[in-house]
């Protein structure tokens, strides 16, 4: 039969060094549906990010299934609002991944239903980089000014 389906929030717990739980906590900002399959990488100075597969968005995706990121202070604390990862969004985005990069941001990949390139066939791979402060992505600035120190008019 059919069985209603209930929300899923993303929530984390951070361990310290000897395997000592902290509190639980909420990773989406987005709560109107379900999100699931997260994925998490350890970034420098024990920062770390969270993406996972959101059933809608804060951004512009309407269809079914977005992937959205979030980064992480050492203690907790976000550095910043979840951001939506795929800029294609006719149809659904499935499974990240997530893994640190060299030069202290990450990259979160996953998999398409379609694609903005050009790939025709039902599925694709796709993925973006991302600064270690979520503000600049793939160069080109998304968010607010926030967290600068300054700006130049």
């Amino acid at each position: 039969g059919n069985r209603p389906q209930a929300d899923i929030a993303a929530e984390a717990r951070r361990y310290d060094s000897v395997g000592n739980p902290g509190p639980v906590f909420q990773v989406n900002q987005f709560i109107t549906s379900s999100q699931r399959f997260p994925a998490v990488a350890l970034l420098p100075d024990d920062r770390f990010a969270i993406a996972w597969h959101s059933f809608g968005s804060l951004g512009n995706d309407a269809s079914e299934a977005s992937v959205q990121v979030r980064g992480y202070l050492a203690n907790g604390v976000p550095y910043g609002p979840e951001v939506q990862a795929n800029g294609y969004t006719t149809d659904n985005q499935h499974f990240v991944a997530v893994t640190a990069t060299g030069e202290g941001g990450f990259v979160a990949a996953w998999a398409s239903f379609g694609s903005s390139g050009d790939d025709n066939n039902s599925s694709s791979v796709q993925a973006r980089r991302f600064s270690l402060d979520l503000l600049f992505a793939d160069g080109f600035e998304t968010g607010t000014t926030v967290r600068w120190s300054a700006a130049v008019p």
